[in-house]
């Protein structure tokens, strides 16, 4: 199936193709997409409905869904934990462990199955606190999870090893309200991830049913071979990212999110318009993680504003003036997620 038809399955007669197009891309280029926006405007119904049209959702065992709780403290709700008094291995009920496990041997076994993993309002809890090791494990060249000391010999250990490796196939979603009663997200999660802003009114929220769709589920290695063909370039961002990097302003681009954007570049050319694509990123991967305080950021935000659109990206344009605008009003305090 080619790219621009499987955008036609997923879209169906009730989501926007460019919305579909956009996090469709997101999940592939990169680990983390996080939907963001107001509670209520359908950021879990639109993840749940691509994921699952795709062919890929819970109920084909390979995608699944976690709904996070507030006392969520640790990661022991997503691995499991060690039990002395059984001297065994007790996993989680949630079921992360059980779907990695799954996806390594789907990926040893060449079978090319798609494991998206889903967080509703991930940041209920901190996530630096039960994302910790699966966040560090992810940042490593062969991300390994590390269960337990080989010393402690659990009774199950042929089930659940001392450690896994977490395949490529494995990627993470999650959605992320814009309100007063979650926890603020790190710099460290945001400049890993593609933060895409879901709105009251968008044609990307309207999804009447998540249905799977009668074609077969396409393999991961197909869905790469389709979409990443070709790597892309910065371009005309390239003078951009150079200003933020010059100011040395917290949350500028590093090199891992440079990679991305190439990624993500090169996999929409001919699905989506170049000054589009361009627009998109900057609002998806280099606004989100810029986060001060002070007349300096003030300054280099009217930079920022100008070059935004000078170069037509009128979608981060208007999204910088936002932050800028709110900003000043809270007393030079400027947070992309709060705009």
């Amino acid at each position: 199936m080619s790219p621009e038809a499987l955008i036609q399955r997923l879209a169906g007669r009730d989501l926007s193709p460019l919305h579909v197009t956009n996090v469709l891309l997101s999940m592939l280029t990169g680990r983390w997409t996080l939907l963001t926006g107001p509670p209520g405007v359908g950021k879990s119904t639109l993840a749940r409905t691509i994921i699952t049209r795709l062919g890929h959702g819970p109920d084909s065992g390979r995608g699944l869904e976690l709904v996070v709780r507030r006392d969520w403290q640790d990661d022991a709700p997503l691995f499991g934990f060690w039990n002395p008094s059984t001297t065994r291995w007790e996993p989680s009920s949630d079921g992360l462990l059980e779907r990695l496990l799954r996806a390594a041997d789907d990926a040893a076994r060449g079978l090319g199955g798609l494991y998206p993993v889903l967080f509703d309002e991930l940041s209920l809890a901190p996530p630096e606190h039960y994302l910790a090791r699966l966040m560090s494990a992810l940042e490593a060249g062969e991300p390994f999870i590390r269960l337990y000391d080989p010393e402690l010999r659990p009774q199950n250990a042929r089930r659940y090893p001392q450690a896994l490796r977490i395949p490529d196939s494995v990627r993470l979603l999650a959605t992320v309200n814009h309100d007063d009663t979650v926890e603020r997200l790190s710099p460290r999660l945001l400049s890993r991830a593609s933060v895409i802003h879901v709105e009251h009114g968008s044609a990307s929220v309207v999804p009447v049913s998540g249905e799977a769709p009668n074609a077969p589920a396409p393999r991961w290695d197909a869905l790469q071979a389709a979409f990443l063909r070709r790597q892309g370039s910065l371009g005309n961002l390239e003078s951009l990212l150079n200003l933020l990097t010059k100011q040395r302003m917290p949350g500028a681009p590093t090199p891992r999110v440079i990679m991305a954007m190439e990624r993500y570049l090169g996999a929409s050319e001919g699905l989506i318009p170049r000054i589009e694509a361009e627009d998109l990123q900057l609002c998806q991967r280099v606004l989100p993680p810029l986060r001060g305080v002070g007349p300096r950021w003030r300054s280099t935000l009217d930079e920022l504003v100008r070059r935004l659109q000078d170069g037509g990206w009128r979608r981060a344009a208007s999204r910088a003036r936002a932050l800028r605008e709110q900003g000043e009003a809270q007393g030079d305090w400027y947070d992309f997620l709060q705009v």
